[in-house]
């Protein structure tokens, strides 16, 4: 068996990446691995947020399956029944670890760690930000210290565990913004340095690299996450070691899978994959499913659908679920496909 590393980030979404496409930042170490292993174009979050997220990735189900019905913090622990466990189970020394602030959280929102997960919490590698002044913007100024005493801490953690005597389970979950940063992005070039850390202590063919959701970037007008199940929001980065003899994955796939992906569960290619953004007794719920390049979304508190063509429409401008539209220069209904040239309203009707 070999060792499993994964390394994710808060918040990271596809966009920041240059494999993706990004041109703000260099990143060797994910390059490379990405040359050598497999990028996943279409990899779905089960959950909107961060807590939603973990759980669904911990239990491989998704958020509906999990029997939570509000986002309170009293959930019921699902220890005994996650990756963690079965991963001890079949061998594994398994180990977590994160910035301090999530072992609270983790507490009340995650309970999923398993009965024999090592957590390592990792204290202060979130930046220590002054408290925001309303009509103001906040000092960009990196703190390259900061940075390198948080960089140490994990390197004091990859050289603790590179010699562990059974194969490895680390699970390397990085905050929002690395300490010393000021923003969403501002850290990519830190990411990447964090996994040429790990590479200098693990072989390439065991590192994966992802994230538990992504973030609205300005899409929409929207700059956060957690309320939304656009593009940017929920499908996420995944590079892995070579899966399938594939350089690339196109057709979806989820964070429900991560066993399958890891290679240490058959993988089994699923006819859709599913995104919420609250457990299902929550008014201000949203939910897409993913079928094929079409995307269906339903605002529970709106009681709206949405549907999308993505290989067509990657910006999700045009909903082609209703059959009109009013036009508010106009004050009028029109029809929508007599308006809207769209090669496949056959295809989208029937989906």
């Amino acid at each position: 068996m070999k060792n499993i590393v994964f390394i994710s980030k808060d918040a990271l979404r596809k966009g920041a990446l240059p494999i993706y496409g990004n041109t703000d930042w260099k990143t060797p170490n994910i390059d490379a691995l990405a040359q050598k292993g497999t990028v996943f174009h279409r990899h779905y979050t089960a959950g909107a947020s961060t807590a939603m997220a973990f759980t669904s990735m911990a239990i491989q189900k998704y958020c509906y399956e999990t029997g939570r019905k509000l986002y309170d913090g009293k959930e019921a622990s699902e220890n005994g029944n996650t990756i963690f466990d079965v991963l001890h189970e079949r061998g594994y020394d398994v180990h977590i670890a994160w910035d301090d602030s999530y072992t609270s959280f983790a507490e009340t929102h995650f309970r999923c760690e398993g009965l024999h997960t090592t957590v390592h919490s990792l204290n202060r590698i979130i930046p220590q930000h002054e408290p925001h002044v309303t009509g103001q913007f906040d000092d960009l100024t990196f703190k390259d210290d900061e940075t390198q005493k948080g960089l140490q801490l994990i390197e004091d953690l990859f050289a603790s565990l590179d010699h562990s005597e059974k194969p490895l389970f680390l699970w390397l979950h990085l905050p929002h913004v690395f300490s010393g940063r000021n923003a969403y992005d501002s850290d990519i070039d830190v990411f990447d340095t964090i996994i040429g850390m790990a590479r200098a202590h693990f072989d390439d063919d065991c590192i994966y690299v992802s994230a538990d959701h992504g973030q609205m970037n300005g899409h929409k007008g929207k700059y956060s996450y957690g309320f939304d199940v656009e593009e940017a929001a929920i499908n996420i980065p995944l590079i892995t070691p070579k899966f399938n003899g594939m350089d690339r994955v196109d057709f979806p796939t989820t964070t429900t899978q991560m066993l399958e992906l890891f290679g240490v569960e058959p993988f089994e290619k699923r006819d859709y994959v599913l995104c919420e953004t609250a457990y299902y007794v929550q008014p201000k719920r949203k939910i897409a499913i993913v079928h094929g390049n079409f995307k269906l979304c339903y605002d529970k508190h709106s009681r709206q659908f949405e549907l999308y063509d993505l290989a067509y429409d990657p910006a999700e401008e045009h909903n082609l679920f209703y059959p009109e539209f009013y036009d508010t220069d106009r004050k009028c209904w029109y029809s929508l496909n007599q308006r809207f040239y769209y090669p496949g309203w056959q295809t989208a009707m029937e989906e």
